[in-house]
């Protein structure tokens, strides 16, 4: 296996994509692009505390919280969500699919660490903010 860590998703990267899919206040349906895709579903995953064990209605909870503060309008349910972390790795669950993981190694492959610090939902209320006052100007 390859020593070296493959980044995907840089923080300047995942600021902009973050912006275009989720700053108008809507997610009418899963993205197309690769890249997009593992941006929207990182921002699920990584406001997940790691190494904590979650069970699938903490799961649940946590993607229908993300849902509400990312899309007024959204034709993504979170079951569809959390499969789609399971599929990609970014999550992991016991065999009874009972309780749910952070995928720690993987995230650390696919985003620059920085973007851990990155408060997701304070810098969509920023982006929309900012479309708010362009628009009003």
């Amino acid at each position: 296996m390859d020593s070296e860590k493959k980044i995907e998703v840089t923080k300047s990267n995942y600021i902009d994509r973050l912006n275009k899919l989720c700053g108008k206040n809507d997610l009418i349906q899963f993205p197309k692009k690769y890249t997009d895709r593992l941006v929207l579903l990182g921002s699920i995953v990584l406001s997940l505390k790691p190494q904590k064990q979650y069970s699938e209605k903490l799961i649940n909870e946590n993607i229908i919280e993300w849902i509400s503060k990312m899309a007024d309008k959204s034709y993504l349910d979170y079951v569809t969500l959390r499969r789609y972390l399971i599929d990609f790795g970014l999550l992991e669950r016991d065999p009874a699919g009972r309780k749910y993981y952070v995928a720690e190694s993987k995230i650390d492959q696919i985003f620059e660490k920085s973007i851990r610090e990155i408060d997701t939902f304070s810098l969509i209320k920023e982006f929309r903010a900012q479309r708010e006052t362009r628009r009003k100007n």
